[in-house]
């Protein structure tokens, strides 16, 4: 970017309230967040593999912070993404447009 990495974490710091760190895991857990939601096929991986996908390398960790920042555990969110679109599946089904 370039520019040293000290100023560039003081500016997120003044600008964002929070680390250079935390910065780039909210902006890994909001991308991994955001294909849950778009793309049905990321419902159907494991969460090691959701992990790899937006660069944490530990499944503990990437449930961590998926729980700090979305208040949900990746599982739950997952099982609870599943439902909803099953049922809205099935209310199409029945109320064709």
């Amino acid at each position: 970017m370039g520019t040293n990495s000290n100023y560039l974490s003081q500016v997120i710091n003044d600008c964002k309230g929070v680390n250079f760190n935390k910065y780039l895991s909210e902006l890994r857990i909001n991308y991994i967040t955001a294909l849950l939601f778009e793309n049905k096929e990321y419902l159907k991986y494991r969460i090691e593999t959701l992990a790899k996908e937006c660069g944490i390398a530990s499944r503990q960790n990437f449930s961590d912070l998926f729980y700090e920042i979305n208040g949900i555990r990746p599982t739950d969110f997952i099982r609870k993404r599943k439902q909803e679109l099953d049922s809205k599946n099935s209310f199409s089904a029945f109320n064709p447009a």
